[in-house]
């Protein structure tokens, strides 16, 4: 079993692991959450999606995103059997990280990654660094 990360890992700025973006993203989710009861949060997007776009923080809530799967996906991916497996499809993928680590982790497949289109530049941006470009792929509703 790994070593347990100290909490430092987690909310500094510069550390691979930094969650600091999520904790912002339901930050800013409140506002969305607080007009429920009238209508606000249909009319900005919903689930804070309007929230983030307006005040530009969607790409930190992928960043946050990708972060906190990292701490996950690698052995996540390890467990799954996905032999024979050709291809599959990750709804709500996000940036990519769990496509990213099921590819790695079974050199047969190949993955789409089905979101929103604002997440589809971080997501082959992160899909390039794991040098997966024609292995997983993005499409958007």
């Amino acid at each position: 079993m790994p070593t347990p990360l100290p909490a430092v890992a987690f909310l500094a700025k510069d550390s691979p692991h930094n969650l600091g973006f999520m904790i912002m993203h339901h930050h800013h989710l409140v506002e969305s959450w607080s007009q429920l009861d009238s209508g606000g949060a249909q009319r900005t997007g919903g689930q804070g999606q309007g929230v983030l776009r307006r005040r530009g923080k969607a790409g930190k809530l992928l960043m946050g995103m990708f972060n906190m799967a990292m701490t996950i996906a690698p052995e996540l991916t390890r467990t799954l059997d996905l032999t024979g497996r050709r291809r599959f499809l990750d709804v709500g993928g996000g940036p990519g990280t769990y496509a990213i680590h099921f590819c790695l982790n079974n050199p047969q497949l190949h993955g789409t990654i089905y979101d929103l289109p604002t997440t589809r530049p971080f997501a082959e941006k992160t899909i390039a660094q794991f040098d997966l470009i024609g292995r997983v792929d993005f499409s958007g509703w």
